[in-house]
């Protein structure tokens, strides 16, 4: 993607972090870094994570910095790492240098159609997002996707009591004990531009959800349906609306 972006809009890829963030010179020479991390082919983890080298990366990008003596905004995208001594490193960095740094899913960020942005102090009472992909590298996205959009709700954000992964045929059997998610789920799919004909208990081989309980008493779901669906979609109940 990004070489054909590179060459569509005159952008010149450089092969290394240092050249990228120095334009091919010695002191830091960009205003900002957008940083990825992942894609490649790693080893995977007995936990199923795949093992992105972001902490290895960052490394060089925070080299530059020290030897520049500055430092620019920095967005992380997704988590720091799949190790938890790492993931600090990365933090621990951040404040040291000052660097404005963001973590998170560009999802948040993109386009959403039909445009929707929930009034502050929204009455959201259940909700439901519907996304694919694997379950730590798409899930990330499906979370931060309900997340932007509940936030919203009346009394802000209070944080989350309790949060469970069903994988298989149990996904099934839990939605069809949660008549809420059921409707919601048939309500976000009916609002998905890219899906596969027929029903997702039928398309999806091994369907995944992530249950949440809020502390403010909001119950959500994000459900990873790979072989039905290709794109985020997003629906909630606010009190009856």
């Amino acid at each position: 993607m990004s070489s054909y972006m590179a060459e569509k809009h005159r952008i010149k890829i450089f092969k290394t972090v240092r050249e990228a963030l120095t334009l091919g010179g010695s002191e830091l020479d960009v205003d900002g870094v957008v940083f990825i991390g992942e894609h490649g082919n790693y080893a995977w983890n007995i936990k199923g994570q795949k093992l992105y080298p972001r902490y290895f990366l960052f490394r060089q990008i925070v080299d530059v910095f020290r030897k520049s003596g500055r430092s620019v905004p920095v967005f992380f995208d997704k988590h720091f790492s799949y190790d938890w001594d790492e993931a600090k490193w990365i933090y621990d960095q951040a404040r040291e240098l000052d660097i404005p740094m963001i973590a998170g899913s560009c999802l948040p960020l993109t386009w959403r159609r039909p445009p929707l942005e929930l009034e502050l102090e929204s009455p959201v009472e259940k909700a439901v997002v519907s996304w694919y992909g694997g379950k730590e590298s798409y899930g990330f996205h499906g979370l931060e996707t309900l997340q932007c959009m509940v936030e919203r709700r009346d009394g802000g954000e209070t944080g989350i009591s309790a949060v469970q992964c069903l994988e298989g045929p149990e996904v099934w059997k839990w939605t069809d004990a949660n008549p809420w998610a059921k409707r919601l789920l048939d309500e976000s799919l009916s609002r998905c531009t890219e899906q596969t004909p027929g029903s997702p208990r039928d398309n999806v081989k091994m369907p995944i959800v992530f249950v949440l309980d809020y502390r403010s008493g909001l119950k959500a779901a994000v459900y990873l349906l790979s072989g039905h669906v290709k794109s985020a979609s997003f629906a909630a109940d606010l009190r009856g609306k």
